[in-house]
């Protein structure tokens, strides 16, 4: 799955269930540290069926991770 696509699959997400970005974040962040890892990325990724495929959401990650730390903060979330 190519890049705008994979964006696409999150926004559909996010529209269908009328839920914000920072709604969402909230949500992944189990561990409410302001802070998304790849682990509790996936983990709420495949329980909330966003995406099947963990290579969708590796990439998603990658793009999310604008710094490159291996962390996202909600500011690169939104």
């Amino acid at each position: 799955m190519n890049t705008g696509m994979i964006k696409n699959t999150l926004r559909n997400y996010i529209e269908l269930n009328d839920i914000g970005l920072s709604s969402l974040f909230k949500v992944i962040d189990t561990n409410s540290d302001q802070v998304l890892n790849m682990a509790e990325f996936m983990q709420k990724m495949k329980s909330l069926q966003v995406y099947s495929d963990e290579n969708e959401i590796i990439e998603l990650y990658k793009l999310l991770d604008k710094t490159g730390t291996g962390n996202i903060t909600l500011k690169h979330f939104i």
